[in-house]
């Protein structure tokens, strides 16, 4: 069955507010980032790693963002009305998204 535009734009909104949400939270609980610094030379016209850091850098729990989250928790309660099937999609869903996302940042 083909989707029209008004799914694939629903489907869109669906996406964006998740991402939104799954944002919102991350700050409010605070997060660490791993980040590398690559220094390059160039030896005959190729470039050769000279220099590589690896560096975290933590986020401490944002207070503003704590607020939002509290002020719209039935919002962020949609995991408790799930059945059992709907809950083992999600888990599958959240897997795959974070082996995309690992995979892009390796």
């Amino acid at each position: 069955m083909k989707k029209t535009s008004k799914q694939t734009v629903e489907i869109k909104e669906e996406n964006s507010e998740r991402q939104i949400k799954d944002a919102l939270i991350k700050k409010a609980l605070g997060f660490t980032v791993e980040e590398i610094n690559e220094e390059y030379n160039f030896v005959e016209d190729e470039p050769v790693l000279a220099k590589r850091k690896h560096s975290k850098k933590h986020y401490p729990p944002d207070l503003s963002a704590i607020q939002l989250v509290l002020a719209n928790l039935d919002d962020f309660k949609e995991l408790d009305s799930l059945t059992m099937e709907q809950l083992e999609m999600e888990k599958k869903r959240l897997i795959k998204e974070l082996r995309r996302r690992t995979h892009e940042n390796s």
